[in-house]
């Protein structure tokens, strides 16, 4: 695996990380990072969590014997 993050299924809430709410989501897209990320940085997913309506991913920079980790959230924001 690269570390490339995809996500499908349903997204009411934003919870696919798309950047976008929709029904349902049938393909598989690509998240894209690269608004957080510096110019020719890759960010490569190490853990997934996912709930009923939110997701949960913790990235690592893959800069070379970089330790610097990063926690990205989205779906619903329910107070």
């Amino acid at each position: 695996a690269n570390g490339d993050c995809f996500s499908f299924g349903g997204n009411r809430f934003g919870h696919l990380g798309l950047g976008k709410s929709s029904n349902c989501e049938k393909v598989p897209q690509k998240i894209s990072f690269s608004k957080d990320s510096k110019e020719n940085e890759k960010i490569k997913m190490e853990e997934i969590i996912t709930g009923s309506f939110h997701t949960f991913a913790i990235a690592k920079n893959d800069k070379e014997n970089s330790q610097e980790q990063n926690i990205y959230c989205w779906g619903l924001n329910m107070e």
